[in-house]
């Protein structure tokens, strides 16, 4: 079969293409019936062939517009670089400035490095143009810096368009952040781009830390500020250089190399700047070394000396000596975060630590175990309570033995208000909440007992009633020692509680304070108390004793209408499910609330049996 017969069959075409005679690819290549994906593989390596193959003519006649989606990238690169090597002009069907876009983008994000064949040279300044443009686009950059042949380089450094020049020297400015040695290309280019007399590029040049030692002298007389500052990323600063920039007359120049240079040479200039702002600045820099920061005068401003304390280069003997030797000031610095408080550092100058800063010290993120230890033994009590409130923070609220430990410190303390932070705890163990129920403090056993009746009421909501039997068994003997607490406050907690056990109740509904009479004759649910004694008290009692999960049943409530306990009387002549005989009962009970309760609620009854014959009858 021949090649070259346009008649010849595509798959018999796909075959031929396999030949490693070069001549008889290049047929093929030739040959407008070959499959299209075989032509796209055979003009990537004959791209000669692909402008003198008829099927292109015939793809832009039958379907205009399909030609950049019939022909590969990759073979349009191939053919882009032949044509500009050999000097031809580019067809502009094909190659116009969509498609030169599109073939340079794609080749840059395939990491094709056909792409630097051409483009830097060619002769269209804006392929060139676009060409850098889309090289600064991270990761390209990247891909640039480490595969770009050095004509590339050299071609863009010294294109005689100053805007390539620009977006180059800004390829430049992007360099990679983990490449620490530039490749001689990059310092060549660098070289090149400073003579060209652009301040534009010497902008974009003085922020690339990789520029050479030549270079930085070519750019500190520039008139600029911002190519001055710039300049202070650089890290290979020749030693002549130094003293034009450090002490240049601008402050925000010699501010920029405090905050910013890593030269020693630098910051031993910048030492000695009258300016405190530019000493601050630089004490704070973690680029200067330790041998720096020891030549910091001792009788500075406290604020550069607080930066130097600071300073993660700074040793503990440096530290040491600012704290002992320096204006007393400076040990507000133990009030900020950093650097970290160590226990060695803190034992050997705590009794020069004022207590407004220990106090501050409390407060720091991070303290070390055994300065939390000893602070919350400090005769101090504000600083013994900072300490408590940590126990619910960030860290504190873990169950460590330091914590714990802590915690039962904390609940013996002298000072009231350090008790009442504690007592709530939820590491408490049981005997530690019942001897904080017990406290000698009204507003701790006040505490205690809220947030116990407040957890038997979130336990009380959920589906698993175990932990409500289980806190309300360990804790009855608790509340009924309150009821004959000798502060008002506490037994008023407990009136006005919904889960308050009904023994309590009992109590507290003869209160001699009228307000805890009060607040108990308030209530108008059943605690669920009520059915957990009877179930205890009567382990033998026929049928069921709830009425859904937590309310007593039919028979349970006839019980309790004729029981023994005035609050359960009361809150069954209250009830909407107590019967009429019962509230007729209740209407002549001893205790006056209960009648007067049953009293109102028959009423109310007669009332609705007026209005609603019917559904009175069918309720009773």
């Amino acid at each position: 079969m021949n090649a070259t017969d346009p008649t010849t069959p595509p798959d018999v075409l796909s075959s031929l293409a396999r030949s490693k005679k070069t001549s008889l690819q290049r047929a093929v290549a030739l040959n407008p019936n070959t499959p299209q994906d075989v032509l796209n593989r055979l003009w990537e390596r004959h791209p000669c062939s692909m402008l003198a193959n008829p099927i292109l003519d015939f793809w832009e006649l039958t379907e205009p517009g399909t030609l950049f989606e019939r022909i590969s990238e990759t073979a349009l690169l191939a053919v882009y670089n032949h044509l500009r090597k050999t000097g031809q002009d580019l067809p502009q069907h094909i190659f116009n400035p969509k498609s030169l876009k599109d073939l340079i983008e794609h080749a840059l994000d395939h990491r094709d490095i056909r792409v630097f064949d051409q483009t830097a040279r060619d002769p269209l300044p804006d392929v060139r143009l676009f060409f850098v443009m889309a090289t600064i686009r991270s990761p390209r950059s990247q891909f640039f810096y480490e595969n770009a042949p050095d004509h590339v380089w050299e071609s863009l450094s010294s294109d005689s368009h100053p805007e390539i020049r620009r977006r180059f020297a800004e390829l430049l400015r992007a360099a990679p952040s983990h490449i620490s040695t530039p490749r001689p290309a990059f310092t060549e280019a660098a070289r090149a781009l400073s003579i060209c007399g652009d301040e534009d590029v010497f902008h974009h040049l003085a922020h690339c830390p990789l520029i050479p030692a030549d270079v930085v002298n070519r750019l500190a007389p520039s008139e600029s500020l911002e190519v001055r500052r710039a300049l202070s990323r650089c890290v290979d600063i020749p030693p002549e250089a130094i003293p034009l920039l450090c002490k240049d007359p601008d402050e925000s120049v010699r501010l920029a190399f405090a905050k910013n240079c890593s030269v020693p040479m630098a910051h031993e200039v910048l030492l000695k700047d009258p300016s405190q702002k530019i000493r601050e600045t630089l004490a704070a820099n973690l680029r200067v070394e330790l041998p720096i920061l020891s030549q910091f005068d001792i009788k500075d401003h406290v604020n550069v000396l607080k930066k130097v304390f600071q300073n993660s280069r700074a040793s503990e003997q440096l530290r040491s000596r600012i704290f002992t030797e320096a204006d007393p000031e400076v040990k507000e610095v133990l009030s900020s975060d950093h650097p970290r408080l160590r226990p060695r550092f803190y034992f050997a100058h705590k009794n020069s630590i004022p207590p407004h800063i220990l106090l501050r010290i409390t407060k720091r993120t991070g303290l070390h175990v055994k300065i939390v230890a000893d602070l919350a033994a400090d005769p101090d009590p504000e600083i013994r309570l900072s300490i408590a409130n940590r126990l619910q923070g960030q860290y504190g609220w873990r169950k460590t033995k330091e914590n714990l430990e802590l915690l039962q410190s904390f609940t013996n303390d002298p000072n009231p208000k350090i008790r009442a932070c504690v007592c709530t705890d939820p590491r408490l163990t049981p005997k530690q909440v019942a001897d904080l129920a017990r406290d000698t403090c009204p507003a701790v056993r006040k505490k205690v007992l809220n947030h116990i009746l407040a957890t038997l009421e979130d336990h009380r909501n959920s589906k698993n009633l175990y932990r409500y039997t289980s806190l309300y068994n360990e804790t009855l003997e608790l509340f009924m020692e309150a009821t004959k607490d000798f502060a008002p406050s506490v037994r008023r907690c407990l009136a006005n509680a919904k889960e308050t056990p009904p023994e309590a109740l009992r109590i507290l509904l003869d209160d001699s304070d009228p307000d805890v009479r009060k607040a108990t004759l308030n209530h108008d649910r059943w605690p669920f108390g009520a059915v957990l004694d009877f179930e205890k008290d009567h382990p033998q009692f026929k049928g069921g004793t709830r009425h859904g999960s937590t309310t007593p049943s039919q028979d349970v409530l006839h019980k309790f209408a004729c029981g023994p306990n005035p609050f359960l009387r009361y809150i069954a002549a209250q009830y909407s499910r107590t019967s009429v005989s019962d509230l007729r009962s209740l209407a002549n009970d001893p205790h006056p609330a209960v009648r007067e309760a049953a009293l109102k609620k028959l009423k109310k009854r007669q009332t609705s049996n007026q209005i609603h014959p019917r559904i009175y009858l069918g309720t009773d």
